[in-house]
């Protein structure tokens, strides 16, 4: 979160007509490069991996579809991602919820029963 308000009040101070006009070119280009060194380096401390989340409440025992599903790219440090969590859509789908998921929860190996049909 710190880093999406820094870079964002960055961008508004950079991108203000008022600000833009105090500013020289090279001052500008200057202060968009510190910020792209600045995410590199947040980005480098934090990789982002892609998670999938469920969009919609699940229940138990219900056959996980598609639609049910989305991808998120979330940093990998962050604490509320668990360690068993899936990244990759083709592993939950068609697959039965072993629990009941709320929306908005990231889909853990444990959630998940085996293939439908199996």
């Amino acid at each position: 979160m710190k880093r999406s308000v820094f870079l964002a009040t960055l961008l508004l101070v950079t991108s203000s007509p008022l600000l833009a006009g105090c500013m020289s070119s090279e001052q500008i280009a200057a202060t968009m490069q510190r910020v792209k060194d600045r995410k590199a380096e947040i980005d480098q401390k934090n990789p982002q991996i892609l998670v999938i989340y469920t969009k919609k409440d699940i229940s138990k025992g219900s056959i996980i579809k598609d639609d049910d599903v989305e991808e998120r790219t979330v940093g990998a440090t962050e604490n509320h991602i668990p360690d068993d969590a899936t990244h990759n859509r083709q592993n939950v789908v068609l697959k039965k919820a072993k629990n009941d998921m709320t929306a908005g929860q990231p889909i853990c190996q444990h959630d998940l029963a085996p293939l439908v049909g199996n």
